[in-house]
């Protein structure tokens, strides 16, 4: 049976490029972003998810009928599993043993999708949350408008999500650190290090200290150093007026921050 693979990570941070890396391997297979599982975690929420049948209404009712099963939510998260196990495997065809599931805005549901696969492997990429939000206004931003307030949700919620699920179950993850990925690249070639070590020693003998993840205190500084970007005015609405910010005196602008110190 196909076996998952899970990378978390935020937008823009290195996750096509981890999934090419490991779809380079003859073991795996991968799909664009496959999104299979929100709707099904979700099914259970009231908040987040918006239906014409009444949302509120129908979570409720699918979380009373799971609690009337022999062993309530986990009969529930078992047929998610055999559902989405059955599709990956049909999705790898004949020869894979992985399949690599890549969808961005799985870090809402990190603890669910833990829980659903309790043996799967978990790649979680960590960078620097001002230089993704620097790389979204330059990659995303219509014209160089400022728009970095439409992905708030993955720049605070999604970003608090993965460093709580991080920190309660730091031993189902693979946990790496884009920008020194970058720079291992570049000195030694070896694009397959450290993502394919998922593939050949234990979990629990991973030296973390190879991908320097970044202390909680860096993520919260770069929380806060957002923040105050997010609230700055779009006067001109373009990263040029932004980057206008930098005076000697002040403090520098969201695209010299989010690119400091990045490889």
């Amino acid at each position: 049976m196909t076996e998952p693979v899970f990378i978390f990570s935020l937008p823009r941070s290195g996750s096509t490029l981890a999934q090419k890396v490991l779809a380079a391997h003859d073991d795996v297979a991968t799909a664009a972003e496959p999104w299979l599982l929100l709707p099904f975690v979700y099914a259970l929420r009231d908040d987040g998810i918006y239906t014409e049948y009444a949302q509120c209404t129908g979570a409720k009712a699918i979380r009373e009928f799971t609690q009337n099963l022999p062993s309530a939510k986990s009969d529930y998260y078992a047929a998610i599993r055999e559902l989405a196990l059955r599709l990956y495997g049909v999705a790898s065809g004949e020869g894979a043993r992985y399949f690599v599931d890549k969808t961005p805005r799985y870090h809402l549901i990190m603890k669910e999708i833990l829980d659903i696969f309790p043996n799967a492997k978990c790649i979680l990429l960590w960078r620097n949350p001002l230089a993704v939000a620097a790389s979204i206004l330059e990659t995303w931003g219509k014209r160089g408008r400022w728009n970095a307030y439409r992905y708030k949700i993955d720049l605070y919620k999604g970003l608090e999500s993965m460093l709580e699920t991080s920190e309660l179950f730091p031993e189902r993850f693979l946990q790496v650190r884009y920008e020194a990925w970058l720079l291992n690249l570049k000195m030694s070639g070896d694009e397959y290090s450290p993502i394919l070590i998922l593939f050949t020693i234990p979990q629990y003998l991973i030296d973390t200290v190879w991908f320097s993840w970044p202390a909680r205190w860096e993520i919260r500084l770069a929380i806060r150093s957002l923040s105050l970007f997010l609230r700055v005015r779009r006067t001109h609405g373009s990263t040029s007026s932004i980057r206008r910010l930098e005076r000697p005196g002040r403090v520098v602008t969201l695209i010299t921050l989010g690119r400091s110190g990045c490889a």
